[in-house]
């Protein structure tokens, strides 16, 4: 019915004011049958008449060639004088007649070629088509691919030109769209039932890559390959509009793509109007009703087919294909276009010599690529190759209730737009389940997975393999940030943490603070308790400062011993505070000074009593310089040759040799802590605190020689125990100090020594007095002496050790309340 198309689309546009007013088309129409040689042997016959001179006769022609007479036995001529040829429908046909026509400046459009061959303008130059071609397939088997996010496919064309171009071009796209080609194979025409299932095999060995790329004319051996091999339902297929309809199950699932073709509104009823009789020029009419009725055109005879119409057949009439009666429509376009420009006055008055000359077939085709008009609902434009930009149809094989495949329309793809619409509802891959690769979701529509690995998880860089699409999925170390594109780690600079799998922050330095630190919030009370007792024990010696008890304790050095208590105590709160250069100096200082002050008094003290006792055994002189007025002296000189000796020549160390700062340490790379510490060299530490340990050190000797004093004067003991107790404690906090991890844990180790330096003296030195000028009553009970009035000679007698005991000053007997 392909001529009735033609007719009826000639006959439209001639009723058709608007396209050639006053000009007739007429055509001329042959049919071949799909025989190569009858097409080229017919095509010699739309040549200019010049050229058709080394034509041979028809008697010269096979008889498979001889052009067909019609049933009023009328031969036709051997040449028509045709402006442009619609046709052929096989790409093969195509390549050799349109090769031929541009030779002769004779344009040729197709409805039906779509190799990609006949885009080349050098060798085609007159040869356009109204269906896409193949190149354009392809880009449309990408976008579902691009769709679906399959990522690794398989490619399989044949060696032939519609394989070739095609699997060319699409393993080119593929690649520009970021696909990986797991496995690329062209099957020879000559292929053997061996050499598809090697095919098959090697798709099953890159089974990851479950889609399936397929651009070949025979595809029914491949199939019967992969259900040999047990792989049925293993593979999606992706094929152009070459697809087998008798594929089997092992092609359940495919989407191909189909051209889209037009119905033709009126040619239903056109057809069905037709008969032999009315169209005596149709010759394949008249035999399609001897075929079709097995009558005979003889008037005479009993079975005549006059007496037949198209309803008799019982089937149904359908368009054949709706572009060819678009590509009329081209043409008349096109010519509508050169004679408005060429010869306009032809519209008004038509001279058939003069229009001939007007129409140059020749230079049609720069028209025809012009033209740009919606027809049966499809917009008809050319590219400059004379392919049309047009839209295709994606066809889905399904089987139905019985098992068998069927065609189901699940989409289009549009050229011009490049728009991918797809009905997912009408897509069934359920059956490829079982085979999934990787584990599925649980969504409602199942989509196959075609990737060689899966993305790497958040903080994963990728390890690609051989082909981009395929890597391992590495961890990076917990203080590593991804870096280049994914592709690996990298470490974050110091003191920073990767919050972000791509960025670095800082990281939250650490410090004895109250809000994070359980020791900080410790040291902070006992800190506040240990002012408010070093408060309340001063104002309570303040109170009592004209008692005996404590006139005869040295009320002087008391008071340094209590400074040096205050400082101590208020000095744990300078390691609460945030580290700064301020800050950290204020530590060194509150520090050093604050110990300096409590043991100072405490040695002269120590001192005093050890000479006291020691002369006493000798002589009975009394020692000098042991007056309240030269203890202060020589408390004085040490504190104050910490002050003007010592610590100065620390701080200028600091500030050159040995500057002190606060900075951000980071002990272990991999461990998210950073602390903020004061940081000074050892030496800067150690000079002042060995200075410190040296009068601790001699107060404790000291005291543990004077031991063995009278029974009434005790205040020795406690002496011995305050600075035994401290010597004790920095044996055992030095080398905790030193081996300590971590610099907040070296802060909290002073702090603690601070507040056990302000504890024990005010424990030892002060509470006994308190305790006795609260609970002894009786004044007759408080054995003390301002002064040693007694002479002690060197080997006293019982009397005189006893005189000593009764006049000398005793510091605190003990009562109780």
């Amino acid at each position: 019915m392909y001529s009735e198309l033609f007719a009826f689309a000639v006959n439209s546009i001639n009723e058709d004011d608007n396209i050639l007013p006053n000009i007739t088309l007429g055509f001329v129409a042959f049919m071949a049958c799909g025989n190569e040689l009858d097409i080229l042997a017919k095509s010699l016959y739309f040549l200019p008449e010049s050229s058709t001179a080394m034509v041979p006769t028809l008697e010269g022609y096979p008889e498979s060639v001889a052009l067909k007479t019609n049933y009023s036995g009328k031969v036709e001529p051997r040449h028509y004088s045709v402006s442009a040829v619609v046709g052929t429908i096989w790409s093969a046909h195509a390549v050799r007649v349109a090769s031929l026509f541009g030779a002769f400046g004779l344009p040729l459009l197709s409805h039906y070629a779509t190799s990609d061959q006949l885009s080349d303008k050098t060798k085609f130059p007159l040869f356009a088509r109204t269906v896409p071609p193949d190149k354009f397939s392809t880009e449309a088997l990408v976008a579902i691919a691009q769709h679906f996010k399959w990522t690794y496919v398989s490619l399989l064309y044949s060696d032939d030109s519609y394989g070739q171009y095609s699997g060319k071009r699409l393993e080119m796209l593929i690649r520009e769209a970021g696909m990986c080609i797991a496995f690329n194979q062209r099957i020879s025409a000559n292929a053997t039932d061996e050499d598809y299932e090697k095919a098959a095999s090697k798709l099953w060995e890159y089974r990851k890559a479950r889609v399936v790329f397929m651009v070949m004319t025979k595809q029914d051996p491949l199939f019967a390959a992969i259900g040999k091999l047990g792989l049925t339902h293993h593979f999606l297929f992706l094929s152009g509009d070459i697809f087998s309809s008798v594929a089997g199950n092992p092609g359940e699932g495919a989407i191909f793509v189909s051209h889209h073709s037009p119905s033709v509104p009126g040619y239903l009823e056109f057809a069905q109007s037709l008969t032999p009789s009315l169209e005596p020029a149709n010759e394949w009419l008249a035999e399609a009703w001897q075929n079709r009725f097995h009558c005979s055109w003889d008037a005479t005879s009993n079975n005549s087919c006059h007496s037949y119409s198209i309803s008799d057949a019982n089937e149904t009439i359908t368009t054949p294909n709706g572009r060819i009666y678009l590509s009329v429509y081209v043409y008349a376009h096109a010519m509508h276009q050169m004679i408005a420009e060429r010869c306009p006055e032809q519209f008004d008055k038509v001279n058939k010599s003069k229009l001939r000359s007007c129409i140059d077939s020749s230079q049609l085709f720069n028209y025809m690529v012009k033209v740009n008009f919606t027809s049966l609902g499809v917009h008809v434009m050319f590219d400059q190759n004379g392919d049309t930009l047009g839209s295709y149809i994606l066809m889905h094989w399904t089987a139905n209730a019985e098992g068998v495949l069927e065609r189901l329309e699940v989409g289009k793809w549009d050229k011009l737009t490049g728009e991918l619409n797809l009905n997912l509802s009408a897509i069934d891959w359920t059956f490829l389940k079982k085979y999934e690769y990787f584990p599925t979701n649980d969504s409602e529509f199942y989509v196959p997975e075609s990737v060689c690995s899966k993305p790497c998880k958040e903080r994963q860089y990728y390890h690609y393999q051989e082909v981009s699409c395929c890597w391992e999925c590495r961890e990076c170390r917990s203080n590593e940030r991804l870096a280049q594109n994914k592709t690996t780690c990298e470490v974050c600079p110091d003191f920073t943490w990767p919050d972000t799998p791509y960025e670095c922050s800082p990281i939250q330095p650490f410090y004895l603070r109250v809000s994070d630190s359980i020791l900080a919030q410790i040291l902070l009370p006992l800190g506040i308790i240990g002012i408010g007792l070093t408060l309340l024990t001063s104002g309570a010696l303040y109170y009592y400062r004209h008692h005996r008890l404590i006139r005869s304790t040295s009320r002087e050095l008391s008071a340094v011993i209590l400074v040096g208590a205050l400082v101590c105590a208020a000095s744990i709160h300078a390691f609460l505070l945030k580290p700064s250069v301020e800050t950290c100096l204020l530590r060194l200082l509150g520090f050093h000074y604050g110990v300096n002050l409590l043991y100072s008094p405490l040695m002269v003290k120590t001192i005093r009593i050890y000479r006291i006792f020691s002369a006493g055994k000798r002589s009975v002189r009394r020692p000098r310089f042991i007056s309240s007025g030269a203890q202060m002296v020589f408390t004085a000189v040490l504190v104050l040759l910490q002050v003007s000796h010592l610590h100065p020549t620390m701080i200028i160390l600091s500030d050159t040799l040995w500057p002190i700062t606060a900075s951000l340490t980071q002990k272990l790379q991999g461990e998210r802590y950073v602390e903020l510490q004061c940081e000074q060299p050892q030496e800067a530490f150690l000079l002042p605190l060995s200075v410190n340990l040296a009068v601790i050190a001699v107060c404790s000797i000291l005291a543990y020689l004077s031991r063995k004093l009278p029974e009434n004067f005790n205040e020795s003991f406690y002496l011995f125990v305050s600075s035994s107790t401290t010597s004790f404690a920095w044996a055992v906090v030095l080398p905790t100090y030193f081996s300590a991890f971590h610099a907040h844990q070296q802060a909290a180790l002073l702090a603690f020594c601070l507040l056990l330096h302000t504890i024990v003296t005010l424990a030892c030195s002060f509470a006994p007095k308190l305790y006795a000028l609260s609970c002894v009553s009786d004044d007759s009970r408080l054995n003390v002496a301002g002064t040693l009035n007694t002479k002690v000679g060197p080997t006293p007698s019982v009397s005189t050790v006893h005189a000593v005991r009764s006049k000398t000053n005793a510091s605190l007997v003990s009562s109780d309340c």
